[in-house]
């Protein structure tokens, strides 16, 4: 089997297998541990080429699709070619302001925000710190 088949194979069966467990795409943010899993080399068979690029190129190929949010750049995923997934309209949450907060909306506020928070790649959720004072204020 050809390496860039090997590579193919593996990134389907990890968007085929994510898409029945979860119904929706993988991100490419949480990729590389799983490929790991599968092929411990698999940056040596992308020969310089990001993820991203080499799935734009052949992904339809080996039967999975790259989705781009469309206003969040950094929010790319694979899923296999048949499904049919467009990222959540992000413009129902409501803008957190002081006046919201005080209105007796704090508490949506912040079930929104944590919504939002719980999106976040795993990676990117153990990278952020957000002081205690910063959501007492948010509930003033």
């Amino acid at each position: 089997m050809e390496q860039n088949e090997k590579l193919a194979d593996a990134l389907k069966a990890i968007a085929e297998k994510f898409w029945e467990e979860n119904q929706k795409p993988v991100l490419l943010s949480n990729l590389p541990p799983k490929l790991n899993e599968i092929i411990p080399n698999y940056k040596e068979l992308l020969k310089g080429k990001s993820l991203k690029r080499f799935i734009k190129e052949s992904g339809d190929e080996f039967g999975c699709k790259l989705i781009e949010h469309p206003i969040h750049k950094a929010k790319v995923a694979i899923a296999p070619l048949a499904s049919a997934y467009l990222f959540p309209d992000e413009t129902d949450i409501p803008e957190i302001t002081s006046s919201n907060a005080k209105e007796g909306n704090a508490d949506k506020i912040i079930i929104s925000f944590l919504r939002e928070l719980k999106k976040l790649s795993q990676e990117d959720i153990e990278k952020i710190e957000l002081p205690v004072s910063v959501i007492v204020k948010l509930l003033k």
